[in-house]
């Protein structure tokens, strides 16, 4: 799967938080637009954190967060909830590392944070070349879940 990967803005912001709805085990990923504002979206240059809205052909199919910090970035992603369960997850991820690779040449290591009960991404993590680290709780929207922290590591040979 080919993808193009342009600089988050406003209008890209509010289609997904207002757009994407995921169901089922995946409910909590939405985005609670009233809690944290557009703003967790969108590079407004208060942080070093870089968003990402990702295309295939004319399609957002995607985003992609990274937060750099010396060596290593922290990263957040998600595929439009109509990509999920279909097969694209590994091509996406790959996409996403491949973009984090070729252009911040400072990076040599990324980590994330998958919900403990999301097998699947778990499985494409690791397929892609993640490995599981410490386990983690995260408190989202008034409830406590637990998290895995991934690591990937860079060939920059």
């Amino acid at each position: 799967m080919e993808l193009r990967f342009v600089a988050m803005s406003e209008d890209q912001a509010k289609w997904l938080a207002y757009q994407w709805e995921y169901e089922g085990a995946y409910a909590f990923y939405h985005t609670d637009v009233e809690k944290l504002g557009l703003h967790a979206f969108i590079d407004v240059g208060k942080s070093n954190a870089r968003q990402y809205a990702v295309y295939k052909d004319e399609d957002m199919v995607g985003f992609l967060g990274i937060k750099p910090k010396k060596d290593l970035a922290e990263i957040g992603l998600g595929m439009k909830p109509d990509y999920i369960g279909k097969g694209f997850g590994r091509s996406f991820l790959q996409n996403c590392l491949s973009f984090i690779k070729h252009n911040f040449e400072e990076i040599t290591a990324a980590k994330l944070f998958v919900a403990a009960d999301n097998k699947r991404a778990i499985h494409v993590s690791e397929e892609c070349g993640f490995e599981k680290r410490s386990p983690h709780k995260r408190e989202i929207k008034g409830n406590v879940y637990d998290f895995i922290e991934m690591e990937y590591r860079f060939n920059r040979e």
